[in-house]
């Protein structure tokens, strides 16, 4: 949900085509209106908004469900939390979890080596004393690591070397790719930079604000770390200006630049050596754990960077993997540090500074912080499971994904706008939909992994050193296991994020187990509200295998259309008409129109999320749908400030919180018969403007 990542290409009919037919009306409902004015006839407010609704507020379910059936527990978030607070469903999971984290730092009755290895981790974390008095001296070694080349063999030696550089400084950066482009049975990886100093290769060229202010943070940011080290500022100045000559040269050669032109593809290793030139990529990256046979790379940039790999850019090299050494490093050091870094932001975007004792009083909220980027994520997940999984939940959820696996494939097959052959591409799609449930397929043991205590003479920066070693080294292990898409590798995703979400090049549903905890999930819960929690985000999820992006994937991840043209046709034209309906609305006073376009894959999942319930709740007697709806009404309570609501309004892909309710309930007959909505109540929509696509 939070975290999908789809891209949305939606092509936007005009409103008179948009606002035809019906799309989701299941029965006549009560009779309509000739036209629509405004969605919710005037009688909505954005409910999220602090202040909206108070004590005196009298909404009817009627017309205005969002803020009727939530408003007891709105006003329960508005007084738990300072005025100027953020606060809803998901920051509530995001804490609670936390909270358990947090939790096992402590905890020694989980005894694995992942979990030894964890409270050492932290132990160091924590110990600001002994940061404090490290100050810097733990980047040192590092940083000696790379000045002391003196060769490009040196060099070769040292990006092989996971002793002196445990940290990826790396001409050419590896990660797992799920974007085929063909059938392949072997892990792919995807080639690339490291990231670029100015942000964007086109910051190179013609340098904006952003470019700007991300080059004062990485001249200041080296400034003072070597400088605490001890070097000159002649020294730095040629380190800086040896990075952004590397980063110029590799930006020329970046596709990204020829709009149009970015297209990754697929190499062999022979390939990949070829092109490379001087720079034996493949040799480095096999003595890193990452024996790969097949690549997708941009062959523009891998000739490019092979043309820089000589002696008389050896000094460059090494100023480009000193500038973003510091920038991966900088976080694990002293206080002062810390300070410095957040402090720097604040004075760019002029931001409120950290309060003094911040990294006391908030000092396990910045562990956290150090493990996800440390990649000691996996070590506190897995101690995490020790503690608390429960394999009967993950069971009953997976029950419910497969009553929507079912479900689709009776929608598929009857759905009369899709042509035979799509329908069967469709149908296939479900039948090979993969369901990772709560906990990854892999199993991270840390025996690998040795971080050295205060008493042993360890440092923290270099019990994160350690931490990215056990992760190069695991790379391999899960390479190994092939390219299924029943893999969940642990270092890809975080079991223990407040999340669900889709992967088309994968073509699978994962439910994090943050995910899996009161409002959305509860063993105590009824069926009517575990279907109107975690169900709809489930069927949310399957949804987008069949929005605008999930349409360009075949049923194994491969970037192939199964939609013909005139079924793709069919496919727009009703999509367009969900981004028409919500490019109506002015979600509150003072604010823009919603950008339908942005928001309409979204909504299309919300909606196949709940009319997928809809389907299965018939074949549970009894059900009750006002605990459906209310529950689902709950997902999306929240009391944000009026300015977090612009920035969603504009940047978030998703529809505010009081919109994914009203919109998306009152498509759906079964929801007009149990409240009795009637045609002039805000929530009543005529069957004939209904907007479902599926």
């Amino acid at each position: 949900m939070k975290k999908c990542k789809h891209s949305l290409l939606i092509i936007v009919l005009a409103a008179a085509i948009a606002l035809s037919s019906a799309a989701c009306a299941g029965e006549a409902g009560n009779g309509g209106e000739s036209t629509i004015t405004v969605p919710g006839n005037g009688k909505w407010v954005d409910s999220s908004i602090r202040g909206t609704i108070t004590a005196e507020s009298e909404p009817r379910l009627q017309d205005d469900f969002a803020a009727a059936a939530n408003k007891e527990y709105i006003l329960e978030l508005a007084a738990s939390t300072d005025e100027d607070a953020n606060t809803g469903t998901f920051e509530l999971m995001d804490q609670e979890m936390n909270n358990q984290c947090k939790e096992l730092f402590d905890d020694e009755s989980v005894s694995g080596k992942y979990a030894v290895e964890l409270r050492k981790y932290v132990a160091l974390a924590r110990d600001y004393d002994l940061r404090d008095s490290q100050g810097v001296e733990p980047l040192r070694p590092y940083v000696e690591a790379i000045t002391s080349i003196s060769s490009i063999d040196e060099l070769i030696a040292y990006e092989k070397d996971l002793q002196k550089n445990p940290f990826g400084m790396t001409m050419l950066t590896d990660k797992r790719s799920y974007a085929h482009n063909e059938t392949s049975d072997t892990p792919v990886a995807l080639l690339g930079s490291m990231p670029y100093s100015l942000g964007d290769p086109k910051e190179y060229f013609n340098i904006s604000n952003s470019g700007f202010r991300n080059k004062a943070v990485t001249d200041d940011r080296t400034e003072y770390l070597l400088g605490r080290l001890g070097f000159e500022k002649k020294e730095i100045d040629k380190i800086l200006k040896g990075c952004y000559h590397i980063e110029l040269t590799i930006a020329k050669n970046d596709m990204q630049l020829k709009e149009g032109a970015y297209v990754r593809q697929r190499f062999t290793r022979e390939d990949i050596k070829n092109m490379t030139g001087n720079y034996p990529c493949i040799d480095i990256l096999d003595s890193r754990g990452a024996s790969y046979e097949r690549f997708q790379a941009d062959k523009t940039m891998l000739r490019g960077i092979g043309s820089l790999f000589k002696e008389k850019n050896l000094e460059d090299i090494k100023g480009y993997y000193i500038v973003h050494l510091l920038s991966v490093t900088e976080s694990f050091l002293d206080v002062e540090a810390l300070k410095k870094m957040y402090n720097r932001t604040s004075e760019l975007t002029g931001s409120e500074a950290l309060d003094d004792d911040v990294f006391e009083t908030d000092k396990d909220e910045f562990v956290l912080t150090y493990i996800e980027k440390s990649y000691m994520m996996p070590a506190l997940s897995q101690t995490w499971f020790d503690k608390h999984y429960d394999q009967k939940t993950a069971d009953e959820i997976m029950g419910i994904a497969n009553e929507y696996r079912d479900y689709y494939k009776e929608l598929l097959g009857s759905t009369e706008w899709l042509s035979p052959e799509t329908r069967e591409a469709a149908i296939k799609k479900v039948d090979n939909l993969v369901f990772h449930i709560g906990k990854p397929s892999i199993e991270v043991d840390y025996s690998d992994c040795n971080i050295k205590t205060a008493e042993e003479g360890g440092s923290f920066l270099e019990a994160c050193a350690e931490s990215f070693r056990y992760c190069s080294l695991f790379k391999q292990r899960v390479l190994d296991l092939g390219n299924s898409n029943d893999i969940w590798d642990p270092y890809e995703t975080s079991a223990l994020e407040s999340n669900a979400y889709y992967e088309p090049s994968q073509n699978a549903v994962y439910v994090l187990w943050g995910f899996v905890q009161d409002p959305f999930y509860s063993p105590d819960m009824t069926y009517e509200q575990k279907l109107g929690g975690i169900g709809v985000f489930i069927g949310h999820e399957i949804t987008h295998a069949f929005d605008v992006q999930g349409s360009r994937t075949d049923y194994e991840g491969n970037l192939i259309s199964w939609m013909n043209g005139e079924d793709n046709s069919n496919f727009l034209e009703r999509t367009a008409k969900v981004s028409s309906y919500y490019s109506m609305i002015t979600p509150f006073p003072g604010a823009s129109s919603v950008d339908g376009n942005k928001v309409a894959n979204e909504e299309i999942a919300d909606l196949g999320g709940i009319k997928g319930a809809l389907a299965i709740a018939k074949k549970h007697e009894g059900f009750d749908y006002d605990k459906f709806f209310r529950q689902y009404a709950k997902n999306f309570a929240s009391q944000i400030s009026e300015n977090t609501e612009k920035a969603y309004l504009a940047f978030d892909e998703h529809p505010l919180n009081y919109l994914r309710i009203n919109v998306g309930l009152q498509q759906f007959d079964e929801f007009i018969k149990t409240y009795d909505v009637k045609p002039g109540d805000g929530m009543y929509l005529a069957p004939e403007y209904r907007i479902c696509v599926w």
